[in-house]
């Protein structure tokens, strides 16, 4: 076989290993968010068929519409932010004494932004209005990929092991928190503990860091700014208790 013929296959492999690694994000992704609807609907223990005509898809665009609903009200929020914002620089720039000192009808320099403390807030609080509008596009494509085979049918398989298995979970949890109760945790950070914790324990084939990994990922782009060192945490005492380090162990990957 010749060198680009070896290429062409690698790259392929690639090319599909790729594909499947984002298949599983968003499985882990939206069963998250299903696990999140279940509980507010009071119906996270319920023998409920996922799998019957339209249930699925229900559950999945119920939680979507939520998550747009909040994220829209965030966007209103902080386009009063990107307004002050952009008030202060204004201020900043009139204000200089170089512009003061200019003739009304002269046009202003442009001035150098302090870099102060006030300044960098400023800008951070910019900087997460910037990602909130980026999430609210994201929800319509969840949607979508909720209906494709492969990623609905793990997903689906995520949230059933976390019904099945709810009570175990939440022991696990609570015996891993160090003192945080089940009820004071969000319900974002319960869903997600509960979510990983099913993949772990639950699920068949799982790499454990890989699972972990994704936890904090999750938790970055859907919990409080500072829940996911909590979910790694917890997560992380779970896995050093088994014995894993960068590999998955047999004993926390059985099947159903």
């Amino acid at each position: 076989m010749s060198s680009l013929n070896k290429k062409g296959l690698a790259l392929t492999g690639f090319v599909v290993t790729y594909k499947a690694m984002k298949a599983r994000h968003a499985s882990r992704e939206i069963a998250l968010l299903a696990l999140f609807q279940l509980e507010k609907q009071g119906q996270l223990d319920a023998a409920r068929e996922l799998t019957q005509p339209d249930v699925w898809d229900q559950l999945v665009l119920a939680a979507v519409r939520a998550l747009t609903e909040n994220a829209q009200n965030v966007i209103r929020d902080e386009a009063t932010t990107i307004g002050e914002f952009a008030e202060y620089i204004a201020e900043v720039e009139l204000e200089h004494p170089e512009n003061e000192a200019l003739p009304l009808e002269a046009p202003l320099k442009s001035i150098k932004l302090p870099t102060s403390k006030g300044m960098m807030e400023r800008a951070e609080k910019l900087a997460k209005a910037a990602e909130r509008i980026l999430e609210a596009s994201r929800f319509n494509e969840l949607h979508a990929l909720s209906n494709i085979a492969d990623v609905q049918e793990h997903s689906i398989v995520l949230v059933t092991a976390v019904q099945k298995n709810i009570e175990a979970i939440d022991r696990a949890i609570e015996h891993y928190s160090e003192g945080w109760a089940l009820n004071r945790l969000t319900k974002m950070d319960r869903a997600l503990l509960r979510l990983t914790l099913g993949e772990m324990n639950h699920v068949a084939d799982v790499d454990v860091s890989v699972s972990i990994d994704e936890a904090v990922v999750l938790a970055k782009q859907y919990s409080e700014d500072e829940s996911y060192k909590f979910i790694n945490g917890v997560l992380g005492r779970i896995a050093r208790e088994a014995g894993v380090q960068h590999e998955a162990l047999p004993e926390l990957t059985t099947a159903e």
